[in-house]
């Protein structure tokens, strides 16, 4: 089993091209994203924080370091807003803002993501036994 919590297709392809070169290992591509995408709440205006939808350096990156890893946030330096104006990222992400960031956010994120994951590697692993 391997986490990650970056999502860039460049880091999906090289974890996938390394795997390939095993002859034993089956992969399902998953992040901390998938574990918790249960709890997505979409709301109608993109501008507002939705809960435990993810982003990129923002309240969720941001939320999740300050829970961490506290003493490596200078808050004082996040910019109001974050644009990331590419092709194929959804409109929720192309405009985010990382001073919504929270300690408390973090926690909450961090806990969604632990029991998601759990449960859903567990029924990985015995989706796995079952076939063998």
């Amino acid at each position: 089993v391997l986490f990650t919590g970056h999502g860039e297709p460049n880091h999906w392809e090289a974890i996938q091209a390394a795997i390939s070169r095993t002859k034993t290992m089956d992969m399902v591509m998953l992040s901390a994203f998938d574990f918790s995408k249960d709890k997505v709440q979409e709301l109608d205006d993109v501008e507002k924080t939705w809960p435990f939808a993810g982003d990129h350096a923002a309240e969720w990156e941001t939320s999740m370091m300050l829970h961490y890893y506290p003493g490596l946030v200078d808050m004082s330096l996040a910019p109001e807003t974050i644009e990331l104006r590419m092709p194929g990222i959804p409109e929720y992400i192309q405009k985010r803002y990382p001073r919504r960031a929270s300690k408390s956010y973090g926690k909450e994120l961090a806990e969604a993501i632990t029991s998601g994951g759990i449960t859903m590697i567990n029924q990985l692993l015995e989706a796995l036994s079952s076939t063998s």
